[in-house]
């Protein structure tokens, strides 16, 4: 087991250095993910460690479809999106806090996507919500992270821990493409934000919903 893991380490750092692993901090194509774990998995199948192969990614499961309003569960974990809206300007939320009269401004050809979530541990294990399971692709599947602007919100979803049955509400500020007529808001059930996740991430269930104009 020892060796498995050491292995397992190596080849991470060494992916991160060879393949440039997405990081999720702009945007990039969705054939990026099967790219890399088509690397990985050659990796893998020439690995001299008896039974590393059980680690080996697997393509995503199935997403579940929804729209603005419904609810996914998995696991125990009952997430849903209550709210999307498209703005230029943060401060037509009441709750944002800009740092100067210039913050929360969008870019020429880009605006800000807010949504509204609530995630609900229904489950027996504890569980930890944060903003970096939350992405968002656009029709042309360019992948966005969440901005670093969702913090300047009082009501902003930050890094907490839930117990059976506790659950948690927030918004996330992404910002995109304003010529985009239709987005996916996807939510990872294995937190991205887990490096420990690396390895499951293509077998991770998806909830998505679909956002329009």
């Amino acid at each position: 087991m020892g060796e498995k893991r050491a292995l397992a380490l190596v080849l991470v750092v060494l992916l991160c250095g060879c393949i440039s692993i997405p990081r999720f901090n702009g945007n990039f194509s969705l054939g990026n993910l099967s790219s890399i774990s088509s690397k990985i998995e050659d990796i893998l199948n020439n690995s001299p460690v008896k039974g590393l192969e059980s680690i080996k990614p697997a393509l995503p499961e199935k997403e579940i479809v929804l729209e603005v309003g419904q609810s996914a569960e998995y696991e125990g974990i009952n997430v849903t999106v209550k709210e999307a809206r498209f703005t230029k300007n943060l401060r037509d939320f009441e709750t944002f806090k800009p740092l100067d009269r210039y913050f929360g401004i969008a870019e020429e050809g880009y605006e800000f996507l807010v949504i509204d979530v609530r995630i609900e541990n229904k489950g027996n294990k504890t569980i930890y919500t944060t903003a970096h399971d939350f992405i968002v692709a656009d029709a042309r599947g360019n992948i966005y992270s969440y901005s670093v602007l969702t913090h300047a919100f009082e009501d902003a979803l930050e890094l907490k821990e839930l117990k059976r049955n506790e659950c948690v509400e927030g918004k996330i500020v992404f910002v995109v493409p304003e010529n985009e007529s239709e987005f996916k808001v996807a939510y990872c059930f294995n937190s991205l934000a887990d490096f420990r996740s690396f390895f499951s991430f293509f077998r991770s269930k998806w909830a998505v919903w679909i956002v329009r104009r």
